[in-house]
């Protein structure tokens, strides 16, 4: 499943790597399981904020653009044979 959603959603990758990364220099800096817990939580929420916002941004945008065509496609001129 994150095999999957990382294909999906690639720009999570680094970040991830990042995340676990900090995470080992924390524990192996002295910080006891609860503080290392404390910090991959707020990360991890910090990075769903900006997934979470991104995908709102572009679905907002294909949304927005899908509402333009429709426009568009009502304010031609029809050629009737008539």
């Amino acid at each position: 499943m994150i095999l999957r959603a990382l294909r999906e959603c690639p720009e999570l990758k680094e970040p991830l790597v990042e995340l676990v990364g900090e995470l080992g220099k924390e524990v192996a800096g002295g910080q006891t399981a609860d503080q290392a817990e404390d910090l991959i939580v707020e990360r991890v929420r910090q990075l769903g904020r900006t997934v979470l916002t991104g995908w709102a941004q572009a679905k907002h945008a294909a949304v927005t653009a899908k509402q333009e065509a429709v426009g568009q496609q009502r304010h031609t001129k029809k050629n009737s044979g008539g």
